[in-house]
Formats: C-alpha cells, structure tokens, sequence
C-alpha cells in the first residue's frame, strides 16, 4: 500500500538538515503525517546528514530518474510504522551518522546508526522493491510477514542481509527470500545472508547463503523473541 492515496511530492532539493527539514527535500516528505507518494524532479545523489526516518504510508519512487542514497551519508530506518515502500533508488556507500528522533522501542543506546542501507525494525508491510544497494547491510528485525505473493526478503548486487527474530507465515509461496538479478547459484552462494531466531510456519522455507562472521551471527541487543512480534505488531497499529 505505502503512500497510495495520498499526495504526490516531489523532492526538488538534495540538500538535508536533520533538525530543520526544508519542504522539497527528501527527508522533510518523509516525517509528514499523511500518506504521500514521494517522486524526485530530477536525477540527484542525497548524502543525509543523519538517518533518513520513514514515517508510516509512505512510497518512495525513484523511477523516472537516477537517485542515489548515501555516497558517505547516512541511510533509511523504517522503524515503529507500516506501509512502507521503496523503489527504484540506488542505496551505497552508507555511513554511520546520527540517528533521528527516538522510538517508544528506545532500539539501541547508541548516538549513532550502524551504517546499514535500510534499517528495518519492528515494523510491517515494508516492501523494499527494485533498489539496487551495492556493498550494503540489511538489518531486518523483529517484523512480521504474513502471505508473501513472490518473496519477502529479495536482494541483488551481493548485499549482506541479516534477518532476527522475524515471523514469516506463509501462504502458497513457501520460500522467503530471493536473489534477483538472475545472479547463478555458484555467485549469489557467497552472499552472506542468515537467519537467527526467525519464526517460520506454514512451511515457510528461509534460504541462507555465504559464510558470516560471529559478529553477525550475534543478533542485536534491541531484538526481541520471534514469538512476540505478533504481539508487537497489534500494539503497534492501535497506537
């Protein structure tokens, strides 16, 4: 869904002030209250000072246009929200910088985020679709798919995606990820891709790949146990 029905806004300024977002940049749609569905003017390269927080009913289409997030900047947190959808924008070279403003789930002590292309906590109905995120890290935690069509976890150009603690229930379409590109097996096998603690059923079928270090084996200290992000999940869309 992410922002259908609501407004069309067109990100016309590349520029980024965390504290003070100006109307026509990329971040200032993105914290708006309302469902927007967010296109560029032109082709731009964003560097973000700090993390580029989504809010919930929010898509963000790059198509028409060359985007690039990060370039040494900081990258996308979808945390806390639902109906979220990001496509078409390439995703490299993120930086650790500041964090925005602070959730009710208070993810992480640190001042600033880890560096990864998009961070995605405790959320649902996100839809990361045809973004091309070259040496990148995904952190998916503590979220809860229900019913995927083709895939809920896809990645091309050899991402390192690290899934915790999520809930994958699924439908006719068993397996949860895929790697596009039509990457051959003897490639995409080097991929580090893990899951740690995710809850599967109704035979949903999660295909790691790649040879991980301990350091992202160990699920963050923020992530909660599978079985409770059903629970998190109905208390975050009545608040």
């Amino acid at each position: 869904m992410g922002g259908k029905g609501g407004r069309i806004y067109v990100v016309t300024d590349p520029g980024d002030e965390p504290m003070r977002p100006s109307p026509g940049t990329l971040r200032y749609g993105l914290v708006q209250d309302e469902p927007l569905w967010i296109v560029f003017h032109r082709d731009m390269t964003i560097r973000p000072k700090g993390q580029l927080v989504v809010s919930s009913h929010k898509t963000v289409d790059g198509r028409g246009a060359r985007i690039v997030v990060g370039e040494g900047g900081a990258c996308f947190a979808v945390n806390d929200v639902s109906n979220v959808i990001i496509h078409g924008i390439t995703i490299r070279n993120c930086r650790p910088k500041p964090k925005g403003a602070a959730t009710h789930h208070n993810l992480s002590s640190h001042s600033k985020s880890n560096g990864d292309g998009v961070s995605i906590n405790h959320s649902r109905d996100v839809w990361i679709d045809r973004c091309t995120c070259r040496f990148g890290v995904f952190h998916i935690v503590n979220n809860d798919y229900v019913n995927w069509e083709m895939y809920a976890i896809g990645g091309s150009a050899s991402p390192t995606i690290l899934s915790y603690g999520n809930r994958f229930h699924a439908d006719r379409e068993k397996e949860v990820t895929r790697r596009n590109d039509d990457a051959p097996a003897s490639e995409w096998r080097s991929w580090a891709w893990i899951s740690n603690g995710d809850l599967m059923l109704n035979g949903a079928l999660f295909t790691p790949s790649g040879r991980p270090g301990p350091e992202l084996i160990k699920a963050p200290s923020f992530a909660k146990p599978a079985s409770l992000v059903a629970k998190c999940v109905r208390v975050l869309l009545r608040d």
